[in-house]
């Protein structure tokens, strides 16, 4: 019995932690359809209409989530009987994820100086990061898809 009280507080650990990730991702993809989402106020240049990104506030937001993302990373146990294929997905996926927000805080960080002089981002650079950063989303995406599959087949 007391094997599958420990079976079951790793699970809702487990269960925690894919909720902590959760949550940093919602706050990721905020940013990221803030920077790449359509909006008539980014196309529109017009005074009081058209709203810059804040390359720099995200970039600090970036900063945050990412180590949030290394924080759950940390805590995971290095193994847990009930939940292998929950815990390897919850890993990669977490992982996976972290690269991509740090690509991303990376673009922020080159698109701010580039806004304040410090450096010349080239367009072509840019896109070369932006190819980077994309392929990095679909990686996350997949691991993504792995993660909530075993998440149903835990619950």
């Amino acid at each position: 019995m007391k094997h599958s009280q420990e079976d079951s507080a790793s699970l809702s650990f487990l269960m925690a932690a894919v909720a902590d990730v959760a949550g940093a991702f919602h706050a990721y993809r905020a940013i990221h359809d803030d920077i790449f989402g359509f909006s008539f106020r980014k196309v529109i240049p017009i005074p009081f209409i058209f709203k810059p990104i804040n390359y720099e506030l995200h970039q600090t937001n970036l900063k945050f989530i990412r180590e949030a993302l290394v924080n759950s990373l940390s805590q995971l146990p290095p193994s847990s009987p009930s939940a292998t294929e929950l815990l390897q997905s919850l890993r990669e996926y977490t992982v996976e994820l972290e690269i991509t927000v740090e690509c991303l805080e990376d673009i922020c960080c080159n698109m701010q100086q580039k806004i304040d002089g410090k450096i010349d981002y080239s367009s072509a650079a840019y896109r070369s990061d932006l190819a980077s950063y994309e392929r990095r989303v679909s990686g996350y995406q997949q691991s993504g898809e792995r993660l909530n599959i075993a998440v149903q087949q835990t619950s």
